[in-house]
């Protein structure tokens, strides 16, 4: 019974958050919408949507929404059995939220990325300026 009544309350609230979001044209509000509405949804809606929040979330400034959609999809993708997948948006969000100082959501995708096989590296104070070799290749291409 109460998980037909959390599905109604998250459908309730989902509905609200369209109607706030449907009259702004902001990338930051179509993102967190097709966010929202991803977690409610299934199959390939799911994954359609999360893709969306990920693309708006990803224009706006408003970083910290980025991650938590990337960590949301790791989190669907693996949940979907496709580990493989789910590495690239974990280990975004992983190094998103570490560069952030979010320590909670920062663990959170290390223990997802875990889950898939994966061993992400965790930043140490005596290490925090060094680049991971990803990290040098992406900055030498800048």
């Amino acid at each position: 019974m109460r998980g037909l009544r959390d599905a109604t309350v998250a459908g309730a609230g989902r509905a609200g958050l369209a109607d706030r979001s449907s009259t702004s044209s902001t990338k930051r509000a179509r993102g967190v919408e097709a966010a929202a509405r991803a977690l409610l949804s299934d199959g390939v809606e799911a994954e359609r949507l999360h893709a969306a929040a990920i693309e708006q979330l990803g224009r706006s400034r408003v970083i910290v929404l980025h991650a938590r959609a990337q960590l949301n999809y790791g989190e669907w993708l693996r949940r979907e059995n496709r580990r493989v997948d789910a590495r690239s948006q974990l280990k975004a969000a992983h190094s998103a939220f570490e560069a952030m100082g979010a320590r909670g959501f920062a663990d959170r995708a290390y223990r997802e990325l875990l889950t898939t096989g994966e061993i992400a590296r965790r930043r140490a104070m005596d290490t925090r300026d060094e680049l991971t070799p990803q990290e040098a290749q992406i900055a030498r291409l800048s």
